[in-house]
């Protein structure tokens, strides 16, 4: 576990086995959440937020065949371009499981807007906290 910005625990896979963890449950039924990227990590993160009753909307220009699946099936809605801030106007969290430039855009832009953001991989960014602002639409 890292102290990212402001002390927040940041936590994530690649933080190495010795370190502490914890467990964090969001209450996420009927909840827009935002995921960035198409690919693996992607597709188990719809796969578990829909689990929870999460509205899961992916924005990538490429989707793995389990999410266009889910996307032909009216399962997931799917924006096929690049993220774009105005991803987040309404959304209540926001995964980054895309390339490293993606995820760092996602997180700027979120601790500028209300979503809180979890960048798995990339453990000194993300955003613990939901912030009262809400985000500007560009």
């Amino acid at each position: 576990m890292d102290a990212g910005r402001g002390g927040v625990p940041v936590v994530g896979p690649g933080l190495g086995q010795a370190e502490a963890s914890f467990t964090l449950a969001l209450p996420l039924h009927g909840r827009r959440v935002l995921v960035v990227g198409g690919g693996t990590a992607a597709t188990q993160t719809v796969t578990a937020l829909r689990a929870a009753g999460a509205i899961a909307r992916v924005v990538s220009p490429t989707l793995s065949p389990a999410l266009t699946e889910l996307a032909a099936r009216g399962l997931i809605e799917v924006a096929s371009r690049q993220y774009q801030m105005r991803d987040l106007t309404d959304a209540w969290l926001a995964f980054a499981c895309s390339d490293p430039r993606a995820g760092a855009d996602l997180v700027r832009d979120s601790r500028r807007c209300r979503p809180t953001a979890a960048d798995w991989g990339y453990r000194r960014r993300g955003s613990a906290h939901p912030r009262a602002r809400r985000c500007a639409v560009r």
